[in-house]
């Protein structure tokens, strides 16, 4: 229940969001709209408000605005040079666009939302620094939590770039207040031109530079949460499951586990995972992400089990500042990018096999998931969701928004416009194209449901 919940209200928040775009700047331009269909195929509900008839329809894998086209609907004589083929390039340009546009603006919305609340982000514990590095000066062979630099609380890991820069800024010298895993506490000062001296590049690059490496305590690899749309969640491993083996290779805890999988992108493995006293074999395929320094990092999307009461030694759950949520959304929304990219392009030289496409049964089971771990969690979906169709809509592909903006810029320099025919085939070659890949996105589903 949960899973057709979350589908449909996430599917038809992005949805309409993105027609709403088209729709919005139509009417802006006074481009006449006759329809605005959140779903495909005949209608569940509709309302006629005025000029336009506002549906819900059957098929909800996407909707459409339609607007007044006089071969087909009663245009008034006044509206005829409005419609929508009567207008420059740059108009119909802009309204293509702005569905697209709409989309990054809503998961920009939402991604800065769920940065104020704050959803549980690991605490600053640094491994002993790698030996030349500045923190290793302030480390020594020792696990540490930064408690905070300069008297400026550090409550989550990805807070220390932008604090540590503001401390360089400032300070010639570097105060960290530090707990180790015992308990212990205490106060190291250190000179600031060291770190200075490192040339600046992006966040996580730059805490490498400077000897800044996240780490965790010695768990076993029993997962606690998996990230929705993740490899994990795709190759169908649950919450409570326990790593046992990798590739036959015994794996003796969580941090084994990670280092494999971080250093191992597009790696295909067999987990062996004990589930409910079974030991089961579940195939999959490790993801990725770039980093800041252009390498990429494999990825499984999961997040271990801890022992009673070091959840909240290890976990944080405090929201950022409104300056920090504000700046720091769009970088988590370029990363996003950047990976559906790499998926996308992975997929077409064939280095990612079709398996790994995702359609309405994996988004659904995914939505399901992030509805179960609460709003906040359905809330980064959402976005990451509008996102996902913001980027695919502007590849340039026939009945994508991309396919029509890449006709008007071959139409401006031509200058003329596409034949009917030639326009008809386009549209044939995008239906075929869009058919075909969302029956390889079910099949793929479906072997991965019933483990085919």
């Amino acid at each position: 229940m949960m899973t057709l919940l979350g589908f449909l209200l996430a599917l038809v928040i992005v949805v309409a969001v993105h027609e709403w775009g088209h729709f919005y700047t139509a009417r802006r331009l006074g481009i006449p709209v006759v329809r605005f269909s959140i779903g495909m195929g005949p209608a569940v509900w509709s309302k006629q408000m005025g000029e336009v008839e506002y549906r819900f329809a059957w098929l909800p894998l996407g909707g459409y605005v339609l607007f007044a086209d006089p071969r087909v609907h009663d245009v008034p004589a006044h509206q005829l040079n409005q419609v929508y083929e009567q207008q420059a390039l740059w108009k119909k340009s802009l309204v293509v666009f702005a569905g697209p546009v709409i989309n990054f603006v809503l998961a920009y919305v939402l991604m800065v939302l769920v940065l104020l609340v704050g959803l549980q982000s690991p605490k600053a514990w640094i491994a002993p620094g790698a030996k030349g590095t500045p923190w290793a000066q302030v480390s020594g062979t020792e696990t540490w939590q930064i408690d905070a630099i300069n008297d400026v609380k550090i409550s989550q890991f990805e807070q220390l770039p932008i604090q540590l820069l503001r401390q360089l800024a400032s300070h010639d010298e570097l105060s960290f207040s530090l707990t180790n895993w015992q308990g212990q506490q205490k106060e190291v000062t250190v000179a600031a031109q060291p770190w200075r001296d490192l040339a600046w590049s992006k966040p996580q690059q730059q805490l490498q530079n400077w000897g800044l490496v996240l780490t965790m305590p010695p768990l076993p690899a029993r997962l606690a949460a998996i990230e929705p749309g993740s490899a994990a969640d795709q190759a169908g491993l649950q919450i409570g499951d326990l790593i046992v083996t990798l590739n036959g290779l015994s794996v003796d805890g969580f941090a084994e586990l990670s280092q494999w999988v971080r250093e191992n992108p597009q790696a295909r493995v067999e987990l062996t995972v004990e589930r409910a006293g079974q030991l089961l074999s579940i195939p999959l395929v490790v993801g990725s992400r770039v980093l800041e320094n252009g390498h990429v990092q494999g990825f499984l999307g999961v997040r271990p089990q801890l022992p009673e009461g070091l959840e909240s030694r290890w976990w944080s759950k405090e929201g950022l500042p409104l300056s920090d949520a504000l700046t720091q959304a769009p970088q988590k929304l370029i990363d996003l990018t950047l990976l559906t990219l790499q998926a996308i392009g992975r997929l077409v030289t064939g280095q990612s096999g079709l398996e790994q496409l995702s359609g309405p049964i994996g988004i659904a089971q995914a939505a399901g998931n992030s509805l179960d771990q609460g709003w906040l969690h359905f809330f980064q979906f959402i976005a990451l969701l509008s996102l996902s169709l913001g980027v695919l809509n502007l590849l340039p592909l026939p009945l994508l928004d991309g396919g029509h903006l890449l006709l008007y810029a071959v139409e401006g320099v031509r200058g003329q416009k596409f034949s009917e025919s030639f326009l008809l085939v386009w549209q044939k070659i995008g239906m075929v194209m869009i058919v075909g890949l969302t029956l390889l996105a079910i099949s793929s589903d479906l072997k991965r449901l019933f483990g085919g």
